[in-house]
C-alpha cells in the first residue's frame, strides 16, 4: 500500500511535467515548493526503513558519499 505522500508526488510529477512542456516556470515553481513537504516525508520514511534493516553504514557517512564530481 502506496503512502500518501508517495501518492502527491506521483501525481504532482504529471502535473511538473506539463508546466515544463508548456513552459510555465512560475507555475512549475509554485507546484514544486507545495511538493516539497512530501518529498521531506518520503526521504525521512526511506531513511528509517532503511536504517530499521540496517542498511546504513553504522559510522554514518561522509559528503563525498552523496555528492558526483
Amino acid at each position: 500500500m502506496k503512502n500518501t505522500y508517495h501518492i502527491q508526488i506521483q501525481e504532482a510529477f504529471v502535473v511538473l511535467r506539463t508546466l515544463k512542456k508548456e513552459n510555465k516556470q512560475d507555475a512549475f515553481k509554485d507546484k514544486f515548493m507545495e511538493l516539497l513537504p512530501a518529498i521531506k516525508k518520503y526521504i525521512q520514511n526511506s531513511i528509517e526503513t532503511a536504517s530499521k534493516k540496517e542498511l546504513l553504514k553504522q559510522q554514518g557517512y561522509g559528503v563525498d558519499d552523496f555528492v558526483n564530481d
